[in-house]
């Protein structure tokens, strides 16, 4: 990870962000999500995959520790899905490092590249409840999925609030310099 830190934001197309809700991705593409090693999955989106495609006891057979990669296979809509979990921390209520999620997006990366496939839809992966700044994430799988093929579609969408809301005040438009008037989507 150090090799590639500079300090530069990394983006090299390879991640491709939408206000979209990640369960209504087409079935071609592979989910994958960040848990912890004790398999809790009691809050966030997490919970939302528990509740979704179960499979705990599969999981749990697969021995998850810091670093790994956990895969099942879910059936929607007469195709299946591949899910991967993202072993990332020890604990539910412990935080990521920078340094586990880079060690698991490698593994991630080495299993889709073996597996074949070539779509992936995640959340804004570890900066949710992890609290870890989505940038950095972001610019982690623009190197490592850098060459690749491999397309990530990151789904922002949170069902209480609406599409066209703004997350932040346009600066361009405070200092005056925005043609496009205060209601552009930051």
């Amino acid at each position: 990870m150090s090799l590639h830190s500079n300090g530069q934001k990394a983006r090299y197309g390879v991640t491709r962000e939408e206000p979209r809700d990640l369960f209504q991705t087409p079935a071609d593409f592979c989910l994958a999500h960040c848990v912890a090693a004790d398999l809790r999955m009691s809050r966030g989106i997490a919970l939302t995959f528990k509740k979704a495609f179960g499979q705990l006891e599969e999981l749990r057979r697969q021995r998850p520790e810091v670093g790994r990669v956990l895969q099942i296979t879910a059936a929607e809509q007469e195709k299946e899905r591949s899910v991967f979990y993202l072993v990332t921390k020890q604990l539910s209520h412990h935080k990521p490092t920078y340094q586990t999620v880079w060690d698991t997006l490698v593994e991630l990366r080495d299993v889709l590249l073996s597996q074949s496939i070539s779509s992936l839809a995640i959340p804004k992966i570890a900066s949710g409840l992890d609290g870890l700044d989505w940038r950095v994430i972001r610019s982690m799988l623009e190197v490592l999925f850098r060459f690749t093929g491999i397309e990530i579609l990151v789904c922002c969408y949170n069902p209480r609030r609406s599409l066209n809301e703004k997350t932040v005040d346009c600066f361009f438009y405070q200092t005056s310099r925005c043609k496009n008037g205060l209601n552009v989507r930051v």
